[in-house]
């Protein structure tokens, strides 16, 4: 799979904008010309509209945190690390962003780092479960619900998984 992987982005919870420019110059500056049109769709879905004409000192940590992942969203990537990348963010704006994400990029990879159990249960295909284990980690490797926008999701499973998860910790 590696192989097919040419470009992987990194995002993080502590990344930030450059101060000199408002949020949405800089964005605009930094993705290619043929993403912009992409752009609105993100900002309205985040709830970014009205942080466009600030400058990123002025935003909240959530706000910071999303028009980040706006920006790294409208480059050129194969697989895109998420590093917290939604702390700070209410629950259902993350589930809503997270949702918007699958809808938007099905054919993207993500790989999504969170401390939160119920994210990873309910949003991911795989989840790896790093746990300390002597001289090496161990990985284990559980099987996630990938909840889609209009599915049911099954609350027995999603607590099964969430279990195991817990279990491994």
């Amino acid at each position: 799979m590696t192989e097919n992987l040419k470009t992987i982005l990194y995002s993080n919870n502590l990344e930030r904008l450059p101060g000199w420019s408002s949020v949405g110059d800089h964005i605009a500056k930094v993705i290619p010309a043929e993403n912009r049109g992409g752009m609105d769709d993100l900002v309205a879905s985040f709830g970014l509209r009205d942080c466009l004409d600030s400058r990123f000192s002025q935003l909240s940590l959530g706000q910071k945190n999303r028009a980040n992942l706006t920006r790294y969203l409208l480059q050129d990537f194969d697989l895109l690390v998420l590093d917290e990348s939604l702390a700070n963010v209410d629950e259902a704006t993350r589930e809503s962003i997270i949702l918007k994400m699958k809808e938007l990029f099905p054919d993207k990879c993500f790989l999504y780092i969170s401390h939160s159990v119920l994210e990873g249960s309910k949003f991911c295909d795989t989840i790896l479960v790093l746990r300390p284990y002597q001289k090496m980690p161990q990985v284990i490797d559980i099987a996630g619900c990938n909840y889609r926008k209009g599915d049911d999701l099954n609350q027995t499973q999603l607590e099964q998984t969430m279990l195991e998860i817990v279990n491994v910790s």
